[in-house]
Order: structure tokens, then C-alpha cells, then sequence
């Protein structure tokens, strides 16, 4: 994990004051991205099947071979004695993949290895060069870089294409769309072991095991005749799948150098070629990966099989790379970055279920392992008379968690020969095992129509697996612990051991990857130009001498300071101290509210009062809560002010939700600490405070001088979606925020939210003419006039997707500002439209040179800790040949590597404007704040996207997939049962379905799943927008002011 450095459009000071703004509407292309991610990893095949009951309840257990039994209270880890051993002395599992994990190994130290500064001369030709294209450019050309006076390493890598080796590119035809993963790969090692040619040359090409192989050597024609294969190699006798090539032609290897030179056409149709030529590079990268010391689980990332660190008993955190190829500037460059991610540790499900440190009940760690991979940990019965095939005892063996049932001792089953069994008296009377947690819930590990049950004590979580869904908030702090890095450490990862786990390894010049020929790679870490921009002058409220901040590193002080603008709300407040570890001094509540008062004066806030306050149980119910709210709306409250003496997710949820929507009143939370004096804050904590309680009040912080200049004629529009994640109800909606300015001093926005249907294929947002119509009609209110310039920052969108937001987006603006001007009288409705695309979450990461004095701060918690400084620029060698973007980052990292962004001057400046820090953040400000306004909005939509696995609307949510599957199931059985043929081979008799049934098959899954989505939306919409305002789902009152800061 890394700390966010922007990325942007590039553009001088002068053009971006005045002729970006003049540019009828110009789409700017910068990219703040965010450095780190963490994925997953793929293994052999694992099939699926066997068990010792079903849901039709037939019982198929019998002696185990392997299985331990115990007494006690504490819980032993599984018996691994008698287990097979790997190459390195790891038990493995039936599959012949890990059932450990490898031993950890500590990360490289600090070797940087000198590179050379790319010479800047060659970019005025480029300039030059790109000219021609003004006309049909998909997007406006860069006309200018900026003069640079430094330099800085980042995290690229100079590759060369070898020309004598051609790749041919092969589409894999045949393959069922709605297979697994799994299964699919397993087809396609059936089509390379069934095909002798392809079987030879494994070592001379790559495929994704889905739909593509890149070879660079040509395939005769009798390879690509159609092959029969089957997934399982002891399912011969079932109906063979046909897999067939295609042979699709030679990849355009010379179209990225000459897009990276200038020399191709930056249109639409270069950008869609560029993206499969990307792919196809990526994917050929990939056959140097050092396979026995790291795993995959999905394009462009691999992870380090010994890197991991412990996150509490459960989890454990994984190390590993990100990797990607695209045309640079001048050359073609691999992108390669440090990234963490959170996986599944091999411990016993009933073990993962039972951490209370990590999962507040055990349907919550169950929750987390729904679609988790186990094996099972005894031998279940084998009926056939002849000994299992390795297809079928991995089968038998290896299992995907569904659910969780009723307690052992009362989840049942049918048994074969009629009659029931519990769970508990099955593996007594067949296993003779005593179960020791017969409480537990029992396990499905079949499927929701076939159930097959299990103890969770008999079940091993395989290791290797990406958690699913959200890190625990319990382990969060672990998790950023092991995640950020030094520059230099990160720096150390890239060089020593990134490189080599993709087959390269430190030397000078250029040299092919470890099998992988056809591409070439200098591996020192690029040196590029860089310019360092003056630091904006932050000013406060008072007496000019006093007003202006002294900045440094990033970060200013606001002791001695007082806000810009007392808020014109005067609030009256009342304070709610809700204590979780006992009861607190019976004067802490006074002491508290009199440091509330003094401190609100200190900053020129003189007109708020206290109006009441009480201590209040646990603030984790909302019976609770709404008795607090109501007792504070008899007191002509208008501002809740809740504390905690420690982070509470929960409770947090159920202030903002009651003060925004039902009760209209501000509110903010703050978490507590004595110090030695036993009052609850220090200076520090008051002043943060303060800044969150001015804005409710519908203050301004802090400007600076420079910003005030520009925003006295331009409405600065930030733009944001969010959508569910993993967990999340199937169908729940996205939720799209605009924020808008309403002053010249960058200091006040207000917010625009609405509901919209997922759509998976689309990032765009739906209803930009209503939410900027609201935005423009509050920016006149406060001017008394309409912006002649609108500067639109647009957060969450891939660079495949500008033309959505010019095509799309940027229409709706110009509709929205034409509609305005007429609802305010306004005849003039000419404005000048600037658009900047944000993109926070990438992989581009700067690092000061060993010269740099920053380079050798060890310790990430001192002032300088490792990072370039605020304000370093990049707009060369790693940016677009033609498009004007760049990377700036603006900030001083708090922790691990500064993210840049892309884009400049007006940029910067906003980004020392953030209205609740006292030092610059990441990325522009507009942007941020349209985001964690959307971060408000789930909290309206949390029992949507992390449902409780018992309430209610999961319950009614899973009925209603259930009884649409079983209505398309009756109809199909209706339709299709006559026609289905029998099949006899050997002793095996089924019904082969036919093609028809097989294709209504796959149109009926997609049916469920919009039946679904359509109902969750119904069941959404008024729960996001139960207050009285039909448009936006906050109090109107609330909404006037930046109540989700």
C-alpha cells in the first residue's frame, strides 16, 4: 500500500489560468492513481464433486482414513503427519498444490542501482513531430513540457521488441462461456496435452487458458483442426467439449514504438489497437515469471510464494508485483510496483470462524469465506469398486465453501436409504470421530439446491487465496503497517526481487527476459527529467502580518491561526459521550464541553453554545441512538456531536445516518484519549476538531491567494462513483456525487448524489445535467451571476474511458449550464468548459535519487521521509507522446511512497485548499471531496453492500434468486425433458441434454441475475432516499453546508 501521489493533465501556469480555461470544451487527461494493490493466485485445476451427503440427503460417508479425533477445550491444528511432501518439505494437498505456505523470507535490503538521466533533447522534436495530428487527435495535443532543473527515479523500465521473433496470436474458439475458471484452464492443458505439436512447444508460447495464445512460433495447420477434450480425465464417458484455434494473424509489435515516437495517429482506432497489443505483450511477459517462487491470480500481478506477514491468526499479508507494458515517451516501457494484498491463512475453517480479534461472531467469518477453497481432512467413503482416479479423489478431497447451516448437532441430511442425520451423529457412527465444537454451524461445500455438509473442524483453507471482500476494519492498522514502504525499501523490492522474479536480473544494457525471448529489458530503474513548483502561500483569517501559514515539507500549523470565515450557522450543540471501556470520571463530560467552548474561541468561532450533553451507553443500537437524537432535538440542538473512546465503525454509521436523513442536523464523531492531565484532547485534536465543526457551520478554513484569482469567475466541479463490492447484495446500485464551489477561496463545496443501476460495462454517470444543474444554481446564489468557466475534476475512470466522459458527460454539463441560465433570467449562457480526469489509482511511483538527501532518511516517521518533495512534476518519459498529461504530486507522503498525479499550476495550488488538513493532500481537492461524499452515501446503502448474513433483507434477497431460478428451472424441464436422449457407455446410463437446453441454460442464468438486480434496486431506492428531498438523500437543511467532511 502506498500513499496516494496525483496524476495529470498537463498544462504551463499561463494556459492553465487562461488558455485551458478558453478552450471550448478540452478534455485534460491527467491521472492521479493510488500505488498498491494486492490479487490473488491460480494453482492446478482443483475439481469439484463427491461427498458424504447431498440436500436430497443421501449419505455417502465411511471410515476415514486420515481423520483425527480430540476432546478438549482448545482446538489442534490439522494432523499434517501423515500428509504428502512437496519439493520443499510442504505438505500438499490432494491436488499436488501447497496445503502450507512456503516459509517467509525477508525482503531484499537496499542496493539501488545507478541509472542514467534520459536526455530531455529529445522531446522538442517530439513536439514538432506531433503537430500533424492537431485536426484528428482524439483528444487536445501537449503544445509545451515544462523547464526542468531535476531529476527522479521511477518505476520503469526502458524494453526493446526483438523484430526476428514475430508473435502470432491464436484465439481459442469452443470454450463454454459459462464455465469456471478452473475448468477452463483445465481444458485448455487437456487441448496443449492432446495436441503434440502444442505439448513440444510449450516453452515458445503463452496462453491466458481462456481465449488467447501468443506464440512466436507458427502453428502447422494440423494443429488447428477441433480437439475433443474434457476437464477431468475420468470423464471420458461424459459428452467431450470441442476446442479449436484460430488463427488470428501476427501482433502489430511496431505500432506502441511508433505511438511512444510520435509517428502514429492518437485516434480512437490507434487507442483500441494499442489496448489489445497492450494485452498481448502483457501476456507474453508472463512466460518469464519465475513460477516455483511465485503464483498468480490474474493478469499483471504475481506474488512472492514466502512473502508473507502475519495479520492476526486468520489472515496474513501477501507480497507482491504489479507489471505492465505501454508506450512511454520515446520508448516502450514495463511499469513494475510493489503492491500488498490480504490473503486466507491454511488454518481450519472451524479456527477462522472462531477469531473473535478479527470477525465480531462466526456468521461473520463465515461470511468471509463464502466461495473459499478447502480440503477436506479425512478420506470420504468411495463406493466404486475400483480405487479412485486422481481426478476423482481430488474430487472427493477438495471443496468451495457455499454456506453456512444450523449448529451440527441439528443440520441434518436425508440418508440414502431413508430417514435422517444430524451432521454430529453422521461422522460418529461412520468416522468414529468425536466432534469437538458440535455448536458450530455446519459447512455446505456443495451447492444451494445440493447441499453437502461438513464440520468446520474437518475443513482446511487452502492456502493462497485473496480474501474476498474488504479487510476486517479490526486489521486495518496491520495492514497499512506491512504494506507502506520506504521509497528506498519500496525501491529495493522493484530492483532485487520484482526483476528477478520475472527472470531478469541487474546488469547494464539491454538482455531478454528468462524464457521469454521476444522481449528485451534494460533493468536500471529510469532516471527522468523533473521540475520541483514553488509552494503556494496558504493564508488564515486576522491581521495580514498573522494570516499567512509558513509551509514546509507540505504541511503548515495552525497554532496561533484563526479560520478564514466563521460559519454563519450558529450552533447549538450537544455532546454525547458514549464510552465503551466503562464509565469515565464524573466530570470528563464538563471538562470536555468548557474545552469545546475556549477552543471554538481561540480559532473566531464566538457564536456557538452548548446546549446539553449526557453520557450514553454503547452507541451501537439504534433504539439507543434514536432516544439520544430525541433527546437532543428537545433541547433546540442542531448540531450532535458524538465521542468515542475508540473507532467504531458502527456506531459511526448510525450518527450520520440519523443526523443527515431523519433528524436534518449536523453532526460530527471524534474518538477520545486522556492525556496526562486526564482531559480527552490535546492541542492537536482540538484544532482538527475545530476545522470539521466551522465547515458544518458553513464556514472556510483557509485559501490561498493564488486560487482566489481564478475562482472568482469558475465553478469547480468535482465528480465521483462508487460501486459494491464483494459481499455486496447482488444488484445493488452505484452511487454517483458531484460537489460544486460556491466561493472564490476554494473553501466551500456542496454536494449533488444519486442513485444508479450497476451496469459493469460502464462508469459513467447517469444523471450529470440534474446534479451540475443543482451545482450552478448554488454558485449563483452565492455570486449573483453564472461562472464563465466551468473546471470539471472527474474522479474513478480508466483511461479507456475518456471519450465516455467527452461524449457523454461533457454534453450534459453544457445542457445543465443552458437550463440554469434560463431558471435564473440569465440571457448569456456562453461558458468555457474544461475537463481534468483524475486518475489516483496507478502504479506510477518517483523516488529521489542517491544524491537526493530525502533518499537516505531511514525512518518513514521523520519529517523527511524518503519521498521527493511536494511539488515535483513530471510530464516527460513516462507520459503520453501527445496528450497533455503529466504527474504531479503535490503532497508529502504521511507513510510509505507518494503517489504523483496528473496535471499542474491551478492543480497544485487547490490541493493546499483541503478544507480539513493543514497540509496538501494527494490530489485535487474537487475530486476528493466528490469521494468521500460517495463514501456518505453507503453508509445510507450498508445494509445493501456488507448485509448481515441473518437480517431480513438477506433472507428475502436469496428467496427471491431462489424461487426465479426454480420458475426457469420448471419451464426448462417443461420445455426440454422429452428431448433429452439417453446415453449408455460402459456401466454409466444419463440423459444428454440437448444444445437447446444447454443455450436456454445459459439465457436463464442471465435472467436470474436481472430479475435480481431489477428487485434490489426496487428495495434500494427508498431506503437511500427516505428523506423528504426528492432529488438528494440528505435533509435540505443539512445539505447546505459540507456536512459528509
Amino acid at each position: 500500500m502506498d500513499i496516494d501521489t496525483q496524476q495529470g493533465s498537463y498544462f504551463p501556469q499561463v494556459l492553465l489560468h487562461r488558455k485551458a480555461l478558453s478552450a471550448s470544451p478540452t478534455l485534460h487527461i491527467p491521472l492521479i492513481r493510488d500505488f498498491g494493490h494486492c490479487e490473488n493466485m491460480s494453482g492446478k485445476p482443483r475439481r469439484r464433486g463427491g461427498a458424504f451427503g447431498n440436500g436430497n440427503g443421501t449419505a455417502r460417508g465411511s471410515q476415514s482414513a486420515g481423520a483425527s479425533t480430540g476432546s478438549g477445550s482448545s482446538e489442534a491444528p490439522p494432523d499434517l503427519s501423515r500428509l504428502s511432501l512437496g519439493p520443499s518439505n510442504i505438505p500438499t494437498a490432494v491436488d499436488g498444490s501447497w496445503l502450507q505456505m512456503a516459509p517467509p523470507v525477508t525482503p531484499p535490503a537496499r542496493r539501488p542501482v545507478p541509472g542514467d538521466l534520459v536526455d530531455p533533447k529529445m522531446f522538442s522534436k517530439l513536439l514538432e513531430d506531433i503537430r500533424k495530428y492537431a485536426k484528428t487527435a482524439e483528444f487536445p495535443l501537449r503544445k509545451m513540457f515544462h523547464t526542468t532543473r531535476a531529476s527522479v527515479y521511477t518505476n520503469h523500465f526502458a524494453l526493446k521488441l526483438d523484430p526476428k521473433l514475430p508473435l502470432y496470436q491464436y484465439e481459442i474458439k469452443g470454450m463454454p462461456t459459462n464455465m469456471g475458471k478452473r475448468k477452463k484452464k483445465a481444458l485448455v492443458d487437456a487441448l496443449i496435452n492432446k495436441t503434440g505439436f502444442l505439448r513440444s512447444h510449450q516453452a515458445e508460447f503463452v496462453t491466458d487458458f481462456r481465449s488467447l495464445i501468443i506464440s512466436w512460433v507458427q502453428f502447422p495447420e494440423e494443429t488447428l483442426d477441433p480437439t475433443p477434450v474434457h476437464y477431468r480425465d475420468d470423464r471420458e464417458d461424459e459428452e467431450a467439449i470441442v476446442l479449436e484455434l484460430a488463427y488470428n494473424g501476427v501482433v502489430d509489435t511496431q505500432l506502441p514504438r511508433e505511438y511512444s515516437e510520435g509517428k502514429a495517429e492518437p485516434t480512437e482506432r490507434t487507442r483500441k489497437a494499442l489496448t489489445v497489443i497492450e494485452c498481448a505483450l502483457n501476456l507474453v511477459i508472463s512466460k518469464a515469471m519465475n513460477h516455483r517462487d511465485s503464483f498468480s491470480l490474474r493478469a499483471n500481478k504475481i506474488f512472492v510464494t514466502s512473502g508473507h506477514s502475519p495479520l492476526g491468526s486468520s489472515l496474513c499479508a501477501m507480497r507482491g508485483y504489479f507489471y505492465s507494458i505501454r508506450p512511454g515517451m520515446g520508448q516502450i516501457l514495463l511499469n513494475l510496483n510493489a503492491c500488498t494484498s490480504a490473503f486466507y491463512n491454511p488454518i481450519l475453517v472451524s479456527q477462522f470462524v472462531s477469531d473473535r480479534k478479527t470477525f465480531k461472531n462466526e456468521a461473520a467469518g463465515f461470511a468471509a469465506l463464502r466461495g473459499v477453497r478447502v480440503q477436506l481432512m479425512y478420506d470420504p467413503k468411495h463406493s466404486g469398486k475400483q480405487p479412485r482416479s486422481n481426478a476423482s479423489t481430488i474430487a472427493a478431497r477438495i471443496k468451495t465453501i457455499i454456506a453456512e447451516g444450523g449448529p451440527c448437532d441439528e443440520q441434518g441430511f436425508t440418508l440414502k436409504e431413508g430417514g435422517k442425520m444430524t451432521i454430529k451423529d453422521h461422522f460418529e457412527k461412520t468416522y468414529k470421530m468425536r466432534l469437538q465444537f458440535p455448536k458450530s454451524s455446519a459447512v455446505n461445500c456443495g451447492t444451494r439446491e445440493n447441499a453437502m455438509w461438513y464440520p468446520p473442524e474437518v475443513l482446511q483453507i487452502l492456502p493462497y487465496q485473496l480474501l474476498k471482500g474488504r479487510l476486517p476494519e479490526a486489521l486495518l492498522s496491520d495492514m497499512i503497517e506491512v504494506a507502506c514502504h520506504h521509497p528506498a525499501d519500496g525501491r529495493a523490492l522493484i530492483e532485487h526481487e520484482g526483476l528477478v522474479l520475472m527472470g531478469c536480473h541487474n546488469g547494464k544494457g539491454f538482455a531478454p527476459f528468462r524464457a521469454c525471448p521476444p522481449i528485451l529489458i534494460d533493468p536500471r530503474m529510469l532516471k527522468v527529467p523533473a521540475a520541483e513548483l514553488p509552494i503556494p502561500t496558504v493564508t488564515y483569517g486576522g491581521a495580514a502580518s498573522k494570516n499567512r501559514a509558513a509551509v514546509k515539507d507540505g504541511k503548515w500549523n495552525l497554532a496561533g491561526r484563526t479560520f478564514l470565515q466563521q460559519g454563519s450557522i450558529k450552533l447549538k450543540l450537544f455532546i454525547i459521550f458514549s464510552p465503551e471501556g466503562g464509565p469515565l470520571p464524573g466530570d470528563s463530560l464538563k471538562l470536555f464541553t468548557e474545552g469545546f467552548v475556549e477552543n471554538a474561541r481561540t480559532y473566531g468561532m464566538t457564536s456557538h453554545t452548548v446546549v446539553g450533553g449526557k453520557t450514553s451507553r454503547v452507541f451501537t443500537s439504534l433504539e439507543v441512538a434514536e432516544e439520544v437524537f430525541n433527546e437532543a432535538k428537545s433541547k433546540g440542538a442542531n448540531f450532535v456531536l458524538l465521542v468515542l473512546s475508540k473507532k467504531n465503525t458502527v456506531a459511526y454509521s448510525i450518527l450520520k445516518d440519523l443526523a443527515d436523513r431523519k433528524y436534518a442536523l449536523q453532526s460530527q464523531c471524534a474518538v477520545y484519549k486522556l492525556d496526562k492531565f486526564g482531559l480527552p484532547f490535546g492541542d492537536q485534536q482540538w484544532g482538527n476538531l475545530m476545522m470539521k465543526v466551522n465547515l458544518k457551520a458553513g464556514g472556510t478554513n483557509h485559501t490561498n491567494a493564488d486560487v482566489s484569482k481564478v475562482l472568482a469567475n469558475t465553478l469547480i466541479l468535482g465528480a465521483d462513483v462508487t460501486h459494491p463490492g464483494p459481499g455486496a447484495l447482488l444488484g445493488t446500485p452505484s452511487i454517483a456525487a458531484i460537489v460544486g464551489s460556491v466561493d472564490q477561496h476554494g473553501g466551500k463545496f456542496l454536494g449533488s448524489m444519486r442513485l444508479q443501476p450497476r451496469d459493469s460495462a460502464c462508469e459513467d454517470i447517469k444523471d450529470v445535467k440534474g446534479m451540475v444543474s443543482e451545482r450552478i444554481r448554488a454558485w449563483f446564489i452565492h455570486f449573483k451571476k453564472l461562472p464563465a468557466n466551468i473546471l470539471y475534476y472527474r474522479d474513478g475512470v480508466s483511461d479507456s474511458q475518456y471519450a465516455q466522459v467527452r461524449d457523454g458527460e461533457l454534453p450534459q454539463i453544457r445542457a445543465a449550464f443552458k437550463e440554469a441560465a434560463k431558471t435564473c433570467n440569465v440571457m448569456n449562457n456562453k461558458f468555457k468548459l474544461t475537463a481534468v480526469v483524475v486518475a489516483k489509482r496507478h502504479h506510477v511511483r518517483f523516488m529521489p535519487g542517491t544524491d537526493d538527501p530525502n533518499y537516505a532518511k531511514l525512518d518513514p516517521r521523520k519529517e523527511a521521509n524518503g519521498n521527493c518533495k511536494p511539488g515535483t512534476l513530471v510530464d516527460t518519459v513516462v507520459t503520453s507522446p501527445y496528450f497533455s498529461d503529466f504527474y504531479l504530486q503535490s503532497h508529502d507522503g504521511i507513510k510509505g511512497t507518494a503517489i504523483p498525479a496528473h496535471y499542474f499550476q491551478l492543480t497544485y495550488k487547490l490541493c493546499y485548499t483541503y478544507v480539513r488538513a493543514t497540509r496538501a493532500v494527494s490530489y485535487a481537492p474537487p475530486a476528493y471531496y466528490a469521494d468521500r461524499l460517495c463514501e456518505r452515501g453507503r453508509i445510507y446503502l450498508r445494509d445493501f453492500l456488507t448485509p448481515d448474513p441473518q437480517s431480513t433483507l438477506k433472507q428475502a434477497h436469496s428467496q427471491k434468486q431462489d424461487e426465479v431460478k426454480k420458475a426457469l428451472q420448471a419451464a426448462r424441464e417443461a420445455r426440454y425433458k422429452h428431448l433429452r436422449t439417453e446415453v449408455t457407455e460402459g456401466k454409466k446410463t444419463w440423459l444428454r441434454k440437448s444444445a437447446a437446453e444447454k443455450e436456454q441454460e445459459q439465457r436463464d442464468e442471465r435472467r436470474v441475475e436481472d430479475v435480481v438486480r431489477a428487485w434490489t434496486f426496487e428495495q434500494a431506492t427508498p431506503v437511500f432516499y427516505s428523506a423528504e428531498v426528492a432529488k438528494n438523500p440528505w435533509a435540505e437543511w443539512v445539505g447546505q453546508t459540507m456536512f459528509w467532511m
